[in-house]
């Protein structure tokens, strides 16, 4: 419903300040308010659900993905926030209490499972139109992970606070974040450095819609 209200026609100032409360808004109240209900899994849900069912609509008013105010808007609010979210992350970490061993089979997990995903990021572009060079630096640029997991590494460790379970619950999810911490410190950086050196390197400047035009 949320989604469906975030694309009614609308005009003037409202058209943008509109759908960016109604998405906003909306979404944040699923999240809480299924927490209060006991269905946590059900806003973040709902938030995905209503984001994808309001572009839908404003894709048929005309907007395009080079052309979307809304998602400018939550991008700036993202460059904001996301400082803010790895920081409380950072906060739940004791490195002098981490376990050397932990340390060292997350690493090796986190190696494993990053060889597997950049060799199917290669090879799901097989048969379309991208070169080697393209589908090896898509390989690349999906190398990075911090997003995902500066999102839901704490949830195990809050759950088990919350729920007060056993001191070996409350240790596995510890492991849990600070695994994803470790993704984060590792990929986040090198995926950057990756990215900036290879991009020049491995992909051709195209024209500019307005010079095929013109």
């Amino acid at each position: 419903m949320i989604g469906r209200l975030g694309f009614e026609p609308q005009s003037g100032l409202w058209l943008v300040a509109g759908r960016v409360f109604m998405l906003g808004a909306g979404s944040l109240f699923a999240v809480f308010g299924s927490q209060m209900v006991g269905y946590s899994g059900a806003g973040p849900l709902a938030s995905i659900v209503a984001a994808f069912v309001a572009c839908c609509g404003w894709k048929l008013e005309g907007w395009t993905s080079s052309f979307n105010p809304v998602e400018d808007t939550f991008s700036t609010f993202w460059k904001v926030f996301q400082p803010i979210l790895f920081g409380l992350i950072g906060t739940e970490i004791d490195f002098n209490r981490l376990d050397s061993q932990t340390i060292a089979l997350g690493l090796g997990v986190l190696f494993v499972a990053l060889t597997v995903r950049v060799l199917v990021c290669f090879l799901v572009t097989l048969g379309g139109t991208l070169n080697f060079k393209e589908r090896f630096f898509i390989a690349i640029a999906w190398f990075p992970k911090a997003t995902v997991q500066a999102a839901l590494g704490p949830v195990a460790l809050d759950i088990a606070r919350k729920q007060s379970m056993s001191d070996e619950i409350q240790t596995l999810a510890s492991q849990v974040l600070t695994i994803s911490v470790l993704s984060i410190l590792v990929t986040a950086p090198l995926g950057a450095m990756a990215i900036s050196l290879t991009g020049p390197r491995l992909l051709n400047k195209g024209a500019s819609p307005s010079a095929l035009v013109e």
